[in-house]
């Protein structure tokens, strides 16, 4: 999901379990793409997802801009320097 919203890319998520359901539930608040339960997995429900997807340009207008803000905000540097900073901070 996060490569393909790093892509510009909206998606159809479908939680399976863990962190999943939150993160579809986000995605799909975002307007960057829609969450399709387990239950609905079939070619019906996925092809009436990828309808949605493509009849409404919001989605990929929203995922756009997040691939725009992932690429101004490299999330693994922030994530190693804040690592580097408390491993730092911890040995002193």
């Amino acid at each position: 999901m996060s490569q393909a919203l790093s892509a510009g890319a909206p998606v159809i998520c479908s939680p399976a379990g863990g962190d999943m359901g939150e993160n579809a539930a986000r995605v799909s608040w975002a307007g960057a793409g829609v969450s399709l339960p387990r239950r609905l997995i079939t070619p019906r429900g996925v092809r009436l997802a990828v309808r949605k997807l493509l009849a409404q340009e919001r989605y990929a207008r929203t995922a756009a801009a997040l691939a725009s803000w992932a690429a101004e905000h490299d999330g693994a540097a922030t994530a190693a320097d804040a690592l580097e900073s408390m491993v730092t901070t911890a040995a002193n």
